[in-house]
């Protein structure tokens, strides 16, 4: 080892959660999406039975842009960290400000309403994601009432044949907080403990080449990110803008990823090319001030939408002349319509994508295109294929549909079948696992294809 810099650091807990990041958090974390967040904390707001004390509101209200936090909750929380953890790990109450502009303080952080109440004494009363949820949120409330996590701040310069390797990583002095809450965003590995004079004896050598990768797709947690960065909506509103947004097909949701349609990208194209100073983020941040400050008596509302549609007035009647056309284009295939002997066109609707003749309304001819995966249910039979559903995620199901319900959302894989049970595999990829694994729930036969990757 040829150096080794040091930098001592601290890190402060995290602060209890808002909408916005019980949002992100739940998506990069649990893998949900921020309408099913949602649901789940309205059901734990409202009320679980939970034994003996029968029917009790788990949460605080979850629609908040504060992150503070009674001091009841304070002092339970340092109570239970001093006894379950030690008195060395117990703040002395850490305060969160409100310091966003346009944020809202009418409500608390959303918060356990009792801490003494852990995720664990009610994990019986809970389905599985009722319990994954409020456990995020018990431990980020009490992560957020705990010491600092200190550490080093650590880069290591190898030589090897003088060859210069280097590699940035922390090693952990005081866990603190982390102890109980480790957030998503954490880039730096851990580290051993050593020094310059140590050797350090390498297994295998790869070689591999980077290159400039486009920006990613949005996801929902980094697009409700987004929105909260720049001012727009509000807590309640950032799962029904996506809602919105996919019930209109202006985008799909493919493997966690924000997919714009043609549909979607058509639209932005006409409403940015004619109402370019409305559609954009600081129109719709600075119009949410003026509407708080309606709200509170400092402006005049009628003043506000008379100043707006003077504007809006000008640009309505310049997209009236707009000549371009918007309309998605059918693909033309060579396939002649046997009914009629025109073309068929590859059309695209919000149901998904469909084979029908180019003389319609004439000619109602559709050919049905299926995706087949090349499995056999193993109910009745029938080919397994790829299908939709109403939310516009893909899962996969038998074509005798009403007749058999079979359905899985891991793709089939056809020419792979279980070394133990002979049935066919599945394939099940997500930021956190990719892996082969049979599709029979009580074959427990799984092959890691993320650490095969890592051996070759």
């Amino acid at each position: 080892m040829e150096d080794v810099k040091k930098v001592k650091k601290e890190r402060k807990p995290q602060p209890p959660f808002t909408t916005s990041t019980l949002q992100q958090e739940a998506g990069r974390k649990l893998g949900f999406s921020s309408s099913m967040t949602m649901s789940i904390a309205q059901q734990l707001y409202e009320g679980i039975n939970v034994g003996k004390d029968g029917s009790v509101g788990l949460i605080s209200y979850m629609r908040t842009d504060s992150t503070r936090i009674s001091s009841e909750i304070v002092a339970e929380a340092i109570e239970y960290i001093t006894e379950n953890y030690g008195k060395n790990y117990a703040s002395k109450g850490n305060e969160y400000n409100l310091k966003k502009k346009n944020s809202q303080d009418a409500h608390e952080g959303v918060r356990p309403s009792s801490i003494f109440r852990s995720p664990e004494k009610i994990k019986s009363y809970l389905t599985a994601n009722q319990y994954k949820l409020y456990k995020l949120i018990w431990e980020r409330t009490v992560a957020s009432q705990m010491k600092a996590e200190s550490y080093e701040s650590t880069q290591i310069v190898l030589n090897s044949n003088n060859c210069i390797y280097k590699l940035n990583g922390r090693y952990t002095l005081f866990d603190g907080f982390s102890k109980i809450y480790t957030s998503s965003d954490i880039k730096d590995e851990p580290l051993p403990k050593l020094e310059v004079k140590d050797v350090i004896n390498a297994e295998k050598i790869e070689q591999s080449q980077h290159f400039t990768k486009p920006v990613a797709n949005f996801t929902e947690a980094t697009l409700v990110k987004k929105l909260e960065e720049n001012g727009i909506g509000r807590p309640s509103t950032y799962a029904s803008i996506i809602n919105s947004l996919t019930s209109r097909f202006y985008i799909l949701i493919e493997n966690k990823k924000i997919i714009p349609t043609d549909l979607g990208k058509n639209v932005n194209k006409f409403l940015v090319s004619n109402f370019e100073t409305i559609i954009n983020e600081k129109f719709t941040m600075e119009m949410e001030e003026k509407l708080d400050e309606i709200a509170e008596n400092k402006k005049d509302w009628k003043k506000v939408i008379s100043d707006f549609y003077a504007v809006f007035e000008t640009f309505l009647k310049k997209s009236e002349g707009d000549s371009e056309d918007y309309k998605i284009k059918d693909e033309v295939l060579d396939e002649k319509c046997p009914q009629c002997g025109k073309n068929l066109v590859v059309k695209k609707t919000k149901f998904g994508r469909f084979i029908g003749c180019s003389g319609f309304p004439d000619c109602n001819y559709i050919k049905k295109e299926v995706k087949d995966t090349g499995v056999k249910c193993p109910k009745c039979g029938g080919r397994i294929i790829e299908k939709i559903s109403k939310k516009r995620k893909v899962f996969y199901g038998c074509e005798n549909y009403p007749e058999c319900d079979y359905a899985i959302w891991d793709k089939p894989i056809a020419d792979k079948k279980c070394e133990k049970c002979g049935k066919f595999l599945v394939e099940v990829k997500n930021r956190f696992k990719h892996a082969l694994k049979c599709s029979d729930e009580n074959c427990d036969f799984e092959i890691d294809l993320k650490k095969k990757k890592n051996e070759k």
